[in-house]
């Protein structure tokens, strides 16, 4: 049995939890190398102060296996994360991380940005809930990688 829960600066702050996250997610510092940084020294602070959402699914043993990191400010909402564990995917999770991001950051266009290597992995999805490309960009966490930028206009 899978649940999903979230976290916000309203929750009961767990480090343990945080640990296990960032854990799940450090495979995406293969193509974001600022990601540990990113997460503890930006991230999670914001999550404290209000303007950082984690959007996580648990398996039967309370482990998670998915999650989504979500930025909701007044400048800007943004699906920063959208991961699942690799032996979990093509289980319908995916879906369910964005349906419950899409939800949460309702209110303003949402962004998120792909790099070139998971492209393919996630159009489908972002197609799905209406995602549009807006740019893309050379460079701009790795010298010889694309990244793609798309938009959900509200």
């Amino acid at each position: 049995m899978r649940n999903i829960q979230i976290f916000d600066s309203k929750s009961t702050h767990n480090d343990e939890l945080y640990k296990q996250i960032y854990e799940l997610t450090d495979f995406i510092c293969t193509f974001y190398p600022k990601h540990k940084d990113w997460f503890f020294n930006t991230f999670l602070p914001e999550l404290k102060s209000g303007e950082r959402i984690i959007i996580a699914v648990f398996d039967e043993n309370a482990v998670p296996i998915g999650t989504a990191l979500l930025k909701k400010s007044p400048e800007e909402h943004k699906i920063c994360t959208l991961f699942i564990h690799e032996d979990w995917r093509k289980h319908g999770l995916g879906n369910e991380l964005m349906k419950a991001s899409v939800e949460a950051l309702e209110g303003a266009d949402t962004f998120i940005s792909v790099s070139g290597v998971n492209l393919s992995q996630l159009q489908p999805l972002l197609t799905r809930y209406g995602f549009v490309l807006d740019s893309k960009s050379s460079g701009d966490y790795l010298p010889e990688e694309t990244e793609y930028y798309f938009v959900k206009p509200q």
